[in-house]
């Protein structure tokens, strides 16, 4: 017999029970439990969602067309994107208090969104001396003379370039970003990927980036003048102008600072960025970054209402204008002596004549009583 015991298998070792095991039969019953979410800029809630269509045809594509492309997006603005929580340090005789303030970010809308309609915000400004062929419209033009968006994309151009008065400029203050639902409607692609680019950042970065491409834009167009200034100048001037550009030496000495850089050591330039130089500016045939803002269109939802006073005045001017002169009519006795007049006229026999001579001489067109006098004209029997 052999006396040697058989290993135990893992499953009879008491070392392999779990240590931690529960013996609280308590905790074995279905609980129930309570989730918070986090708020704020951690919150899981939903901001934005896009929605794009866009076709190609056989002949476009062989074209090279752009695309035809329609893009809608719908936007939530949290309170805490364009509200911020500042602690302040007051002092008060009992020491020092600290307070919690409130304070709005105002970051401005993109340039799409920063003039309503004219639909939306009045009437059309009378200077405004901007054709409607030179804008595009959000809808293609059909042969039934639907224009779709146009006349909105239209007030959108016109209304967001400032109005000039003489030398002096009435700029308004930029729309903000408020807490509420937006809009946003494109046709154009190139402002579709900014969007879905966009969608990574949040308020004040779009904004910065807005502003760099539009002193970038402005920096090509400076650019683009300095490149055509000597072009327009003729004779000995542009000898000079060739000169200078054989003598490649003596540029750093002459060569004043240029125009464009107008903002000297203190602030940096737009343009220096690593895809963008200022060199490079004036062989760009085209702005850097393309003009989306005729071709998209951002409104807050709902929008805001029209101004109904200014159409109901324009609507009731003409009564107000009939019952002035009736008032003025009044006042000075011109109602009073017409009446008279009429009061006499009814007395006397003359409006009972008329109304006989009228009568008669209708019966007999009528009747047929008349012959003809031999000279085209009839004549009573």
């Amino acid at each position: 017999m052999s006396s040697s015991a058989q290993p135990t298998g893992p499953s009879e070792s008491p070392s392999a029970k779990r240590p931690n095991q529960d013996t609280f039969y308590w905790n074995k019953l279905p609980s129930i439990r309570l989730l918070v979410p986090p708020k704020g800029a951690h919150s899981y809630k939903t901001d934005e969602r896009c929605f794009t269509y866009c076709s190609q045809s056989v002949r476009g594509r062989a074209q090279g067309q752009e695309p035809w492309c329609r893009s809608i997006c719908i936007r939530k603005i949290f309170p805490h994107e364009v509200r911020k929580v500042m602690r302040v340090v007051e002092s008060t005789p009992e020491g020092t208090v600290l307070k919690d303030v409130e304070t709005e970010t105002k970051v401005p809308l993109p340039p799409e969104g920063q003039r309503l309609p004219s639909w939306l915000t009045g009437k059309r400004r009378a200077d405004d001396d901007s054709r409607e062929e030179d804008l595009d419209d959000l809808d293609d033009l059909d042969p039934a003379g639907g224009k779709g968006w146009k006349s909105i994309v239209n007030d959108v151009e016109r209304e967001g370039q400032p109005m000039r008065s003489g030398t002096k400029v009435q700029e308004t203050d930029p729309e903000v970003w408020k807490a509420g639902w937006y809009l946003w409607l494109s046709k154009n692609k190139w402002a579709v990927q900014e969007k879905m680019d966009g969608m990574m950042t949040d308020l004040e970065r779009q904004a910065e980036w807005t502003k760099m491409k539009r002193d970038v834009n402005q920096e090509w167009e400076r650019a683009q003048q300095m490149a055509a200034a000597p072009s327009s100048v003729g004779g000995e001037g542009h000898r000079q102008h060739e000169e200078k550009q054989s003598q490649p030496e003596s540029l750093p000495e002459a060569d004043p600072e240029p125009a464009s850089q107008g903002h000297g050591n203190t602030v940096p330039s737009a343009t220096s960025v690593t895809f963008v130089s200022e060199e490079s500016l004036p062989t760009l045939p085209n702005p850097p970054f393309p003009d989306t803002t005729s071709s998209t269109l951002l409104v807050p939802v709902p929008p805001p209402l029209p101004p109904l006073g200014t159409y109901m005045s324009n609507l009731l001017a003409p009564t107000n204008k009939v019952l002035k002169l009736t008032h003025e009519s009044l006042t000075s006795g011109n109602q009073t002596k017409f009446a008279g007049m009429l009061w006499e006229k009814a007395k006397s026999d003359q409006p009972y004549v008329l109304a006989r001579n009228v009568t008669r001489k209708i019966w007999t067109i009528w009747s047929g009583d008349e012959e003809d006098d031999g000279e085209g004209r009839k004549k009573e029997r």
